[in-house]
C-alpha cells in the first residue's frame, strides 16, 4: 500500500487509482502504477497544489448550487466566490427587471402643456351689462379692460350736509361703475358707431333706451361708455317717485365756469361741473328723457338745454351710457356718477341720493376706462 498515507487518510487504493488517472488528464499525475510506486503515494493531499485544487472544486459545487437557487427564485444578481480574491456577479432575470445587466428605466410621463391662453373680447363678468353691449356687438378687448369702481353701499346723503337722506332706497345706492372708450368705429362698416340708433332705438322699452327730445345722429368717433350699477333694478316707471342718473363733467378743465351750490345745498350733487348728461324720469307725466345741460361760460344755468347723440341704456340695476366724445371740450374729462330720488319738487323729506365717492365735495375723477371693441357677432 506504499507509504500508507493513503490509509492513514481513509482513501482506499481503488479511489487513489481513481484520483491519479484524473490528475494525468491534467497533466499533474506522478509515474504509473507499477513503476516504482502507487498513485496514492506520490499525490499529496497536504500539499499547497493539492489543497487548492480541492477548494476551488468544492467552491465550483458551491457555486453552481447557488446559481440554481437563484435562478429559481428569481433574485436579480448573485455574488459567487471562487475563492479568496474572486467574485463574479451574475445577473438573473426576473419577472419585474430586463434581461440586460443594464437596462433602463422607462420615461416617465410628462404633464400636457397648459393651453395658451386665448385672445380677444373678454367679458364684464355680468350677464345683464355683456347682454347690453352684445346689443351694440360690444365687448371689453380683455379683463385689463374691465375696471370696476366699487362705491360703498348704505352710504346716501341728501343735498344739504347736516341732514339725513328721507328717501334711501337701493335702486339709487350706487354699487360700482365701469368705463370703457370705443374707438375707430368708422373704419370698418361693420363696428360703424352709427349702427347705435338700430341697436338701440330710441323709445325701446326691452331694455329701456332714453333718448333726449333734440336728439342726434350717433357721430363717427369716439364713444365714452359709461356703466352704472346700483344695489336694486331701476324703476321703469313709479307712481309717485322721480329719479334722476346723471353723468356729470368738468368738460373744458376750467375751474371758473363750474357749478357753484347755493347755500344751504352745500352737498349739491353737480357743484364743481359744467356738463351734465341726466336720465330724469318724471313721475307726473310717466316719461324718461335725457337732459343735457351746458352751462354758460360764467357758470350760470342756460336759457335752453343741448341736444345731444348720447343714449342710455337701462336694463335691470344698470344704466349704461354711450356719450361720444365729440360732445366734450376735452377728453379724457374729469367726472362724477349720481344717482338720485324725489318726489318731484325735491322736497326735503321725499329726497335722497348717492354719488361715487364719499361725497360731492370732494374733487372729480378721471375716467378710469379700458379699451372696447367690436366683436364678430
Amino acid at each position: 500500500m506504499g507509504d500508507g498515507k493513503g490509509v492513514e487518510r481513509g482513501i482506499s487504493p481503488q479511489e487513489a487509482e481513481e484520483i491519479g488517472r484524473i490528475l494525468e488528464k491534467v497533466g499533474k499525475r506522478g509515474p504509473e502504477p507499477g513503476s516504482g510506486g502507487s498513485a496514492i503515494g506520490r499525490w499529496d493531499p497536504d500539499s499547497p497544489g493539492c489543497r487548492r485544487s480541492m477548494i476551488i472544486a468544492v467552491a465550483l459545487i458551491v457555486a453552481l448550487f447557488v446559481l440554481i437557487f437563484a435562478l429559481c427564485s428569481g433574485e436579480d444578481a448573485v455574488e459567487v466566490s471562487t475563492g479568496d480574491d474572486i467574485t463574479t456577479e451574475l445577473p438573473v432575470e426576473s419577472s419585474s427587471t430586463s434581461s440586460t445587466s443594464s437596462s433602463t428605466k422607462a420615461p416617465e410621463p410628462q404633464p400636457e402643456p397648459e393651453p395658451e391662453p386665448v385672445s380677444g373680447p373678454a367679458t364684464t363678468g355680468d350677464e345683464v351689462l355683456d347682454g347690453i353691449l352684445a346689443v351694440l356687438g360690444v365687448a371689453p378687448e380683455d379683463e385689463a379692460a374691465v375696471k370696476p369702481i366699487a362705491d360703498d353701499l348704505e352710504d346716501l346723503i341728501d343735498s344739504i350736509r347736516e341732514i339725513l337722506p328721507a328717501y334711501q332706497g337701493r335702486d339709487v345706492d350706487i354699487k360700482r361703475v365701469i368705463m370703457m372708450l370705443l374707438e375707430g368705429y368708422e373704419a370698418n362698416p361693420i363696428s360703424s358707431i352709427r349702427q347705435i340708433p338700430a341697436a338701440f332705438e330710441c323709445g325701446g322699452t326691452d331694455p329701456l333706451v332714453v333718448c333726449s327730445d333734440m336728439v342726434l345722429d350717433v357721430p363717427a368717433g369716439d364713444l365714452l361708455i359709461v356703466a352704472m350699477e346700483v344695489d336694486e333694478a331701476m324703476p321703469v316707471a313709479s307712481p309717485d317717485r322721480s329719479y334722476v342718473y346723471a353723468i356729470v363733467f368738468d368738460s373744458d378743465g376750467a375751474p371758473e365756469n363750474n357749478w357753484v351750490f347755493n347755500p344751504p345745498f352745500d352737498f349739491d350733487f353737480f357743484q364743481g361741473t359744467d356738463l351734465w348728461y341726466e336720465a330724469v324720469y318724471d313721475h307726473t307725466t310717466g316719461g324718461w328723457g335725457i337732459l343735457l345741460t351746458q352751462l354758460n361760460p360764467d357758470g350760470s344755468y342756460p336759457a335752453e338745454l343741448s341736444p345731444t347723440a348720447a343714449r342710455v341704456v337701462i336694463d335691470g340695476s344698470w344704466a349704461v351710457w354711450f356719450i361720444p366724445t365729440s360732445e366734450l371740450v376735452i377728453y379724457p374729462a374729469p367726472l362724477r356718477v349720481t344717482a338720485f330720488g324725489h318726489d318731484g319738487l325735491f322736497s326735503e323729506d321725499s329726497r335722497g341720493g348717492d354719488v361715487l365717492g364719499p361725497d360731492p365735495t370732494g374733487p372729480l375723477g378721471l375716467p378710469i376706462v379700458g379699451t372696447a371693441v367690436m366683436t364678430d357677432g
